[in-house]
């Protein structure tokens, strides 16, 4: 279950990325070999990466159907929507 709310948090993201900046691909579609050319997301992973908001792993993946962790969901949240970065203690384990 907290999987599939994970999953829905990362469409979310990506649909709400989709609406603000339309739907033209700038990146090669090659650059994450764990996204197939049939997969629904893709042009929305490869838009976010052109334009710098998202990034894959080290060696070349994207990791599509991995849980979204609360860092990575902060950081997405502050990059996209320009909001100022806090630097502080978190209790956060994750």
């Amino acid at each position: 279950m907290i999987r599939k709310q994970k999953l829905i948090g990362m469409v979310g993201i990506l649909g709400i990325c989709g609406l603000m900046f339309g739907s033209s691909v700038l990146a090669d579609s090659s650059k994450y070999e764990d996204v197939p050319d049939g997969y629904l997301y893709k042009s929305y992973i490869e838009e976010l990466s052109a334009r710098k908001l998202v990034e894959g792993t080290a060696d070349g993946r994207f990791s599509p159907d991995s849980p979204l962790t609360r860092e990575q969901f902060a950081k997405l949240a502050v990059t996209v929507f320009g909001l100022p970065a806090a630097n502080g203690d978190v209790p956060f384990q994750d």
